[in-house]
């Protein structure tokens, strides 16, 4: 048997039925065959089968076929997908008789897990052929950063800092990552140093006060506000001048 598609994966969308959903992948044992339904707000769930499916295919150079226990309502989404455990375990002797049809497996199975990285490599991020760009960063470089991107779209890393979102307002203090559902007004203490991203969402009457640590400033004044609904500032920190600017 060949190998005579260059994929390894296969997605269909709800109609309501329980399949049969068709794949022309090869596939040697069911072991290698996973099942996700996706419902109509994103969340996937990995099926298991003779609970959620059954399959049928396994060895076919034509491909298999998954039914389900419950239909695929309109909206969800399957996704089948192949996974070839990175072994071999076929031993070929010297001078012994010569079975085309396993040696042939062999190199299917070898297709099969190319085919695999191919595709986590498509869904990865890369960069273009043509970038020079080198991302062997040591540790030291990125301990406690976030891996961004300049404003000509080179990587670099910049310090982890924190997000604030802030719902509604919140009377008292917010903490980094702190999101809060009260009503008045809010203060964010920023930290030392680093990167700060705030977003003040929901009541209008409500106001966001950023207050810099120490003697640092936000732009040269000693606070600053958020007033507007969906208003939001990303500050980073500058050492030379103790100052936070707006990125």
């Amino acid at each position: 048997m060949t190998v005579e598609t260059n994929v390894s994966k296969a997605q269909f969308l709800g109609s309501g039925s329980t399949g049969p959903f068709t794949f022309d992948f090869k596939f040697f044992a069911n072991s290698e065959i996973y099942v996700i339904k996706t419902s109509s707000a994103g969340v996937g769930t990995d099926l298991t089968e003779t609970t959620h499916y059954t399959l049928i295919g396994a060895g076919s150079s034509s491909g298999g076929a998954v039914t389900l226990v419950t239909a695929l309502a309109t909206g969800e989404e399957l996704t089948i997908y192949r996974v070839v455990e990175p072994v071999q375990t076929t031993s070929i002797r010297n001078q012994a008789a010569f079975y085309p049809e396993i040696h042939e497996s062999v190199f299917d199975k070898l297709v099969m897990m190319v085919q695999q990285i191919t595709d986590v490599v498509k869904r990865s991020l890369k960069m273009p052929v043509t970038s020079t760009d080198d991302f062997a960063f040591p540790k030291e470089a990125y301990a406690d950063k976030l891996l961004a991107f300049d404003t000509d779209g080179n990587p670099e890393f910049r310090n982890s800092g924190y997000s604030v979102t802030v719902l509604q307002g919140a009377a008292g203090t917010v903490s980094p990552g702190f999101h809060t559902a009260d009503s008045g007004n809010v203060t964010v203490n920023l930290p030392a140093s680093g990167e700060v991203i705030v977003v003040k969402t929901g009541n209008t009457a409500s106001t966001v006060n950023l207050i810099p640590a120490g003697a640092s400033t936000i732009m040269g004044l000693a606070s600053y506000s958020l007033y507007l609904q969906g208003e939001s500032v990303n500050l980073i920190f500058d050492p030379a001048d103790d100052t936070w600017y707006e990125r």
